[in-house]
């Protein structure tokens, strides 16, 4: 079980361990987390913050005469 967001896997698989089901595997839990760090730093760290800066460009306002 695999969510897109790297916060609630990790919240959900230290759950699993904490009460510790039978069915949590270490390597899957970790590529799954692993996955979505890339996915959430790619998508919301540069794609949206590149999106960001170009809508805040200041340089629009500045006039030449």
């Amino acid at each position: 079980m695999g969510y897109e967001h790297v916060v609630y896997n990790s919240c959900l698989f230290m759950g699993g361990l904490i009460y510790q089901v039978d069915t949590l595997h270490f390597i899957p839990a970790i590529s799954n987390i692993a996955a979505a760090f890339i996915g959430n730093y790619i998508g919301g760290g540069l794609i949206i913050g590149l999106f960001y800066a170009y809508l805040n460009d200041h340089h629009q306002f500045y006039k030449n005469n």
